[in-house]
């Protein structure tokens, strides 16, 4: 008998350190003990997201106790990852936890008494009757059914227990004209049967298809395996993963984790199982610390109470107020915390919706979600608040809202209209009876244009903002009525929308007459005379009409700044800052400075004219 030689000791040094990745896999076997020997008095780190407890080995006696941990529940609180939910489906049919006779029978129901024992000689086992043809087309058409009505458009991986399963999956998918599938298995030699070989697939064209699959756009949207993509694949596109097969320890957890990838409009993974290896999940993980894998897959049903909390929370918004007026339900929400707590409340209850439709424990909250979804799109439109969005929303859900709201002719829930076209904005207020509404939907459409317009002439937008925050005020204090509000709001309706034929009317383009408009509210600031006394020096003009005046002096300095800037204002300007930045801010400084009036405040000023051109230039 050859004697076995031990590996020799190569560096007893205290200061080598070694750090493992996949911890709870890699050390236990000849070549771990043989690193062990080499560097006997290193210091290991173990990385590994599946630790396990178990008599023949344990990542924390070969490691020692955790330096930090990172648990699921932690990932999931954090946004790192979703949570992951699961359900069973066709119990009748799963292997693990089923009499194999029963199943047999309930496969093959409709075959006569011949024929089943024929076909009992071959599906003996629990891996035959998993491979049954039979059984895997009745639960290829679940699958395609609870794909259609619940994941659809993400996309879904299909485990089965061998290479021939996969095949065969495939097949009964194609004949019953399902979106298109691909088989990612490994192996594949000459000697395989016909079936098997059909679906062989080249390791560069897989790699191929498997690049395909992540892709949200594309055809594909069945990934089929047996072994392959179990554990390291990553494709956020992946919200379901369709399980027969068993799998426990660290294989179940890092499967199942394949369907908790961030992606839009998905709030949750799921984990579907016709297998039966779910029945007794905390089983399946009891070599894992408790506390690491608490919560890691729980089951769709435990989600209503969750649901009817959520359903209550969001309805207490409308306790005093009639769902059925939508208008009403919309002013309810003029101020803004109280839109973000309703937006936070409706995406919560539409996320739980999301997770247990079509079941129909979701029944009596349907009507609901569509009268609430309506809400949550027309107080969006009315206040233009783009942290109101469908963002984050399951595509099943928008798809009930939008269907809803699309069969609802209602104003409120159409895009909301500019004030800059006039005659489409005009009919909307028309349209409104109250007086009310009519002074809401004005207020935030000026409030709107005015954020989105104020970086290209601040001086202008800000005054208006101003005179706004003016007449709301005297609303609220009962010195105007609604009506009395809607007038004053036309004139600075009227303003934004002649803003470029005022700009006309003092000779200015709308650059330049933006950078005087900055230049005149700096000459007014508390220690400059006021426009009384500039007219009463000559300083302002009249061209026509005694509405539009115009400093002379500060029209010609704007024309002058704005055409230097233009001339300085190269390719990439803004990222050259030697080059341009800092002549551009000393021209800005000696220009300025020629007016005495500009002085005091010379740096403040220059800041402003570079941020207006870098906004407009």
């Amino acid at each position: 008998m050859k004697k076995k030689i031990k590996y020799p000791v190569l560096n007893k040094s205290e200061n080598i350190f070694v750090m493992v990745d996949e911890a709870h896999r890699t050390q236990y076997k000849d070549l771990a003990f043989n690193m062990r020997r080499a560097i006997p008095n290193a210091c290991y780190l173990g990385f590994t997201g599946t630790p396990i407890e178990k008599e023949e080995r344990s990542t924390t006696r070969t490691f020692g106790d955790y330096i930090d941990t990172y648990t699921i529940e932690e990932s999931v609180e954090d946004g790192a990852t979703l949570p992951i939910k699961y359900e069973g489906r066709l119990p009748e049919l799963k292997v693990e936890g089923n009499d194999l006779d029963e199943i047999f029978e309930r496969a093959f129901a409709d075959y006569s008494d011949e024929e089943k024992a024929e076909i009992k000689k071959k599906y003996a086992t629990a891996q035959a009757i998993a491979e049954a043809p039979r059984r895997i087309e009745r639960i290829c058409l679940d699958i395609i059914n609870h794909w259609e009505e619940k994941i659809a458009p993400l996309k879904a991986q299909i485990v089965t227990t061998s290479r021939r399963a996969v095949a065969i999956y495939k097949e009964k998918l194609d004949e019953l004209n399902a979106p298109q599938s691909i088989t990612i298995f490994s192996g594949g030699n000459q000697n395989d049967p016909p079936l098997i070989k059909k679906h062989h697939t080249p390791k560069e064209k897989q790699k191929q298809l498997i690049e395909r699959f992540k892709k949200p756009d594309d055809p594909i949207k069945f990934l089929i395996v047996c072994d392959k993509l179990l554990t390291g694949f990553d494709a956020p596109v992946e919200q379901v993963m369709y399980l027969d097969k068993p799998l426990k320890e660290h294989n179940l957890l890092q499967a199942i984790a394949r369907v908790n990838r961030r992606f839009e409009n998905k709030n949750y993974g799921l984990v579907v199982d016709y297998y039966g290896g779910f029945d007794n999940l905390q089983e399946a993980l009891a070599i894992f610390n408790q506390e690491d894998v608490e919560n890691a897959a729980t089951p769709v049903k435990d989600e209503e109470p969750r649901l009817q909390r959520r359903y209550r929370k969001v309805m207490r918004f409308f306790e005093d107020v009639n769902l059925d007026d939508l208008e009403e339900c919309v002013l309810a929400f003029e101020d803004e915390d109280k839109r973000m707590e309703f937006k936070e409340a409706f995406k919560a209850f539409a996320e739980s919706m999301d997770i247990v439709m079509p079941d129909p424990i979701a029944d009596p909250y349907r009507d609901d979600l569509k009268t609430l979804g309506k809400i949550y799109k027309a107080v969006r439109n009315r206040y233009r608040d783009q942290n109101i969005n469908v963002k984050g929303l399951g595509g099943k859900i928008r798809k009930i809202i939008d269907n809803h709201i699309r069969v609802s002719d209602i104003s409120l829930l159409h895009e909301p209209v500019s004030i800059l076209d006039e005659d489409k904005f005009d009919q909307v207020i028309k349209e409104k009876d109250k007086e009310k509404a009519k002074a809401s939907e004005m207020e935030h459409a000026i409030r709107h244009t005015v954020n989105v317009k104020m970086e290209e002439n601040p001086a202008f937008y800000q005054s208006l903002k101003e005179r706004l925050e003016e007449i709301i005020e005297k609303q609220k204090q009962g010195r105007f009525d609604f009506a009395e509000q809607i007038e004053a709001m036309r004139g600075i309706i009227n303003e934004i929308r002649n803003v470029r034929t005022k700009a006309e009317k003092l000779g200015l383009n709308e650059k330049e007459f933006a950078l005087y408009e900055l230049l005149e509210e700096e000459s007014q600031s508390d220690n400059q005379p006021s426009e009384e006394v500039a007219e009463d020096r000559g300083e302002y003009e009249v061209d026509g009409d005694e509405e539009f005046k115009v400093n002379k002096e500060l029209k010609e300095l704007a024309q002058e700044l704005m055409n230097n800037l233009k001339e300085m204002a190269v390719v990439d300007w803004k990222k050259k800052q030697n080059k341009v930045l800092k002549p551009m801010k000393r021209m800005i400084m000696r220009k300025l400075y020629q007016y005495e009036k500009f002085r005091d405040d010379l740096d403040n000023l220059t800041t402003q004219i570079m941020k207006l051109a870098k906004n407009i230039l």
